[in-house]
């Protein structure tokens, strides 16, 4: 398996204002992988306040986390949106957090 993730903001970060991350997972190997875990983390200038996408989210202060992709085929994507609203000024990028069962070290 050869996971890999991509994370597109709609709008930008202002005070007060909605907005949303779209978060693209892709098998780019030639063997399915298990157990895809998503975990998307959340700088202070941001509140996450909702989430979906292949997989049921648990929203805990600034994380979110997406139940595991069961089976993840070959060339096969997964796809996460995650809203927020900004709370303060600065660096508003979210981290997003991947781990399988093929993959020894989370990326």
């Amino acid at each position: 398996p050869a996971l890999n993730a991509q994370v597109v903001s709609e709008n930008p970060i202002c005070v007060g204002e909605p907005v949303s991350y779209f978060i693209r997972i892709m098998n780019q190997g030639s063997e399915e992988d298990k157990n895809v875990s998503v975990v998307v983390r959340f700088p202070a200038e941001v509140q996450p306040t909702s989430a979906s996408g292949a997989t049921n989210a648990q929203l805990n202060g600034n994380t979110v986390t997406f139940q595991p992709i069961l089976v993840l085929g070959p060339r096969q994507v997964a796809e996460f949106r995650v809203d927020g609203v900004g709370r303060k000024p600065g660096d508003g990028r979210v981290k997003v957090e991947l781990s399988s069962d093929g993959m020894k070290t989370p990326i």
